[in-house]
């Protein structure tokens, strides 16, 4: 019976570590996304009152926070690997058996990698897209934008 509660305890405190984790990720994206969203707000204001020279701070700006915010979320998935990794243990106690030679419904995280890993990365438009794909694609072309725009204000500005 202590067992029983023992690994029941241990469950909750695996997926209460991934599902905060898992959220601080998406969290910390949409910030990233809102911040972002104001300082080009920001940056369109600027550039009506021909000031060019100024607006290369905002882009160096966005470039430094994307690669902030690109470094938060390679902890974060970590972090989130931490807790998918403690529940795949969890379930690996129990021996379910397999359904039409695939693994079984409730093995779902191990199940989930399986199937990600069948899938193809290319072509973009059909290729599978993980959370950390696409957001490093939104990070890396913040972080480009934003230098190449700000070197532009720096060379080209009044």
């Amino acid at each position: 019976m202590q067992e029983i509660q023992e690994e029941k305890y241990f469950r909750i405190y695996a997926w209460s570590y991934f599902s905060l984790h898992a959220t601080q990720r998406l969290q910390a994206f949409q910030f990233f996304i809102t911040l972002i969203t104001a300082l080009i707000a920001g940056f369109a204001a600027i550039a009506k009152s021909d000031i060019y020279r100024w607006l290369s701070i905002i882009g160096f700006l966005i470039s430094f926070l994307s690669f902030i915010f690109w470094k938060l979320e390679c902890r974060t998935k970590e972090l989130v690997k931490n807790g998918e990794e403690a529940l795949k243990y969890l379930d690996r106690l129990h021996p379910l058996n397999e359904i039409d030679n695939n693994l079984n419904y409730l093995r779902i995280f191990e199940r989930d990698e399986k199937i990600t890993k069948s899938r193809e990365k290319f072509p973009l438009w059909s290729g599978h897209f993980s959370y950390s794909r696409c957001f490093n694609f939104v990070f890396i072309c913040f972080g480009i934008a934003g230098l190449v725009g700000g070197i532009a204000c720096l060379l080209f500005g009044k």
